[in-house]
């Protein structure tokens, strides 16, 4: 059955208010607060939550950017209970005096790893990886820069085939390089020290998005321009052996702009991935949803839209019984958090938003072992943004 939910579309302004009177004794929390919640963390200035994953003891772990008062912009590492409120140490920052941002995160037995990017007094971007403990310290010799001629920037990590961490992104102005932003791929030791680099260009810009470690190598997703000729991007999904090296490339996707933004590998090598399509001049946009089996055959999944509009895809999770949840931005008046719900088919079994005034944009999402979601997004208003984290029950119910 079809569920559309607006509803829980109070206002944020009204629930922050809630929350923070709420959530002032943790003594008093009950089981159900761990059922649904909303919160909000950040400097009230310009805060971007990038990836939430839950952690062993059932709580929720973010990594993003925050704005803090001594520096500019730091990668953040928040670390909630299972209610969603802030553990003793939390948060802890990382970077310089510059500009840093946090986009991606792992959980390891011994603590935390991110990626991201940093920038240094030439205004240039390197790479930046961060390795903590369970308490979010920094652990001996890191952060980790890697410094190449030129920009380049970590949007995803993994553990390594070797026990290190694999990072991906794109790096330009590299010596083989075919000029604009080519497709990196950087591994290294457990100790954060680079072991192996590779680079895959093209003509145009392209980035590597996600990573995932298989087996036998890794799968890659990103986008690049379009090999056809026909000056749109195209969504390019890779398997590459233990060293990295790419050796099954797929492009793919639809006439408009296409964005690879999510993958999610099932244990038999096949696999879901997520993105956005938009058009040329930017005013229209729409999900992109497909699946892929061990061969790297893509089936394309036709996406039932629950509204006239446009729609980011960042995030995809694949329920127990095969079916697709999605996180994004519905784009009206408004953008507002999403959380959209389809059978394996692609039909609509259940859609929610979050938000009103200003604007919510959705980034991440995880199912949580009581069949419900967190949702990891922002909210911003008149130019100033905080991260927020939103815990649902099945269907998105917020009751």
């Amino acid at each position: 059955m079809i569920k559309t939910r607006y509803s829980v579309k109070a206002s944020i302004v009204f629930c922050l208010l809630v929350i923070i009177f709420s959530a002032c004794n943790k003594y008093e929390i009950s089981e159900k607060q761990a059922e649904v919640f909303l919160k909000f963390f950040g400097s009230y200035q310009e805060d971007v939550g990038a990836d939430v994953q839950i952690d062993d003891d059932g709580g929720y772990v973010v990594v993003g950017t925050w704005t803090t008062t001594d520096y500019a912009r730091q990668i953040c590492l928040i670390k909630t209970d299972k209610y969603g409120n802030e553990v003793e140490w939390s948060p802890r920052f990382f970077g310089d005096t510059l500009d840093d941002y946090g986009y991606g995160l792992r959980i390891l037995e011994d603590g935390y790893v991110l990626v991201g990017t940093s920038t240094d007094e030439n205004d240039e971007k390197n790479i930046i990886l961060v390795r903590t403990d369970k308490e979010g310290n920094a652990k001996t010799g890191f952060p980790k820069i890697f410094d190449l001629p030129g920009n380049e920037e970590g949007f995803d990590v993994d553990v390594s085939l070797n026990g290190g961490f694999a990072i991906v992104g794109y790096a330009d102005n590299l010596p083989l390089g075919a000029g604009g932003k080519d497709l990196y791929f950087l591994e290294t030791d457990a100790a954060g020290d680079s072991i192996n680099a590779r680079s895959v260009p093209y003509e145009g810009d392209e980035q590597y998005t996600c990573i995932v470690t298989i087996s036998d190598g890794y799968m890659l997703l990103g986008q690049l321009k379009s090999l056809t000729g026909n000056q749109t991007y195209n969504i390019i999904l890779c398997k590459a052996n233990n060293v990295g090296r790419v050796i099954s490339p797929i492009e793919f996707g639809t006439s408009m702009n296409d964005e690879g933004e999510c993958l999610i590998m099932n244990p038999d090598g096949s696999g879901v991935l997520c993105g956005t399509s938009t058009s040329a001049d930017g005013t229209q946009s729409a999900i992109f949803l497909a699946s892929f089996s061990t061969d790297l055959t893509i089936n394309t999944i036709q996406v039932e839209e629950p509204v006239s509009g446009s729609f980011t895809a960042k995030s995809v999770v694949v329920t127990p019984e095969g079916n697709y949840v999605l996180v994004g931005s519905e784009i009206q008046t408004d953008e507002n958090i999403y959380l959209l719900g389809l059978d394996a088919n692609g039909a609509r079994m259940f859609y929610t938003t979050f938000g009103r005034t200003g604007s919510q944009t959705g980034s991440s999402v995880r199912i949580t072992p009581d069949g419900g979601f967190i949702i990891l997004g922002n909210n911003a208003f008149e130019g100033n943004s905080m991260i927020t984290l939103i815990k649902t029950g099945p269907e998105g119910s917020m009751d």
